[in-house]
């Protein structure tokens, strides 16, 4: 897909690494001289509610949200109708999710998107210390025009924190995403 202008949301529960993922494509897309903005939408709950990352990117500066949601990654579906009215859908966005998270909310299979299904629980399962989040931000690397090298370097920096098995595992999960997703 085209960085000329590109709108993602990423949702899911509150904890799930939501905003996290957001915040690393948004961290990725200026390292590789991309604009960018993000909205952040979440409930008041402290983990376990409702959250979405509103990114949009492009390669102007970008002072407002596209008009038109362009991909959809869903970590989970709950409580997402709290704020689905802020995902402005139409036949041509993509959905990617998670069938073991539950069927599509009607409100938004009622724009008739495109879907693909991407088993993110199964993935990270079978990942020694696997994120849903880091599998999602691959799947968003392998969707846009962001080289890989932009993204390795904000992994690192955003996990070294945590240590080194936590970068591999964050880049295994990143590496399957893109896999899953390559178009």
């Amino acid at each position: 897909m085209s960085l000329d202008r590109l709108f993602v949301a990423i949702v899911g529960s509150g904890g799930a690494g939501v905003m996290t993922c957001g915040q690393m494509l948004l961290d990725a897309a200026a390292r590789a001289g991309y604009y960018g903005l993000m909205t952040r939408s979440f409930g008041p709950q402290i983990r376990g509610g409702e959250a979405a990352a509103l990114v949009t990117l492009s390669t102007r500066p970008v002072e407002t949200p596209a008009d038109r949601l362009d991909v959809l990654v869903a970590i989970d579906w709950r409580n997402i109708t709290r704020f689905v009215d802020e995902l402005p859908l139409d036949d041509r966005s993509l959905i990617l999710y998670d069938p073991s998270q539950g069927e599509i909310p009607s409100q938004v299979a009622a724009h008739n998107p495109r879907v693909h299904e991407f088993h993110l629980a199964e993935i990270t399962e079978i990942i020694d210390g696997g994120r849903p989040n880091m599998t999602a931000l691959g799947a968003l690397a392998a969707l846009t025009e962001i080289p890989q090298d932009a993204f390795a370097a904000i992994i690192s920096e955003n996990l070294g924190r945590k240590g080194e098995n936590a970068i591999e595992n964050a880049r295994v999960c990143f590496t399957v995403g893109a896999e899953v997703v390559r178009p």
